[in-house]
């Protein structure tokens, strides 16, 4: 038995030189992230300029989107403008009664106020054989 045990254990001169060296490697591979520090020094950055740079762009962002908002909505939308202060106060143009989505007509979605291009997809969805089946918002 203690023959069997040497023998299987017993290594050549090449393969103690080869574990030998992958175990320094991987001690060295292991403790270079901590080694590493000492020979790059870190250099102190000045970050006043990036500051700068970071709140001239918050200003650009922010008269940007002013500008976007002004631009994209207007008073004659059907939707509300949220760039001004009064949303809240925003009526929706239209009334509400019962109907069913699938034998309403135009005019009726209409009076919804539903907008004209939402009436000409809804429609041609119906014309092509579409169901409306649950009620949803």
């Amino acid at each position: 038995m203690k023959k069997f045990i040497q023998d299987y254990f017993n290594f050549t001169k090449k393969e103690r030189r080869g574990i030998i060296t992958i175990c320094i490697l991987i001690l060295l591979i292991a403790f270079l992230p901590n080694v590493f520090p000492y020979f790059i020094k870190t250099q102190l950055q000045d970050t006043k300029q990036f500051e700068n740079e970071i709140a001239a762009l918050v200003i650009k962002q922010q008269d940007t989107a002013n500008k976007f908002y002004q631009n994209k909505y207007d008073d004659n939308s059907d939707y509300p403008n949220y760039s001004k202060p009064d949303y809240k106060n925003y009526v929706i143009k239209g009334e509400l009664f019962y109907f069913d989505p699938n034998t309403i007509t135009a005019s009726d979605w209409k009076r919804l106020g539903v907008r004209d291009k939402t009436i000409a997809t809804i429609q041609n969805y119906l014309n092509k054989g579409g169901k409306f089946y649950k009620p949803e918002i």
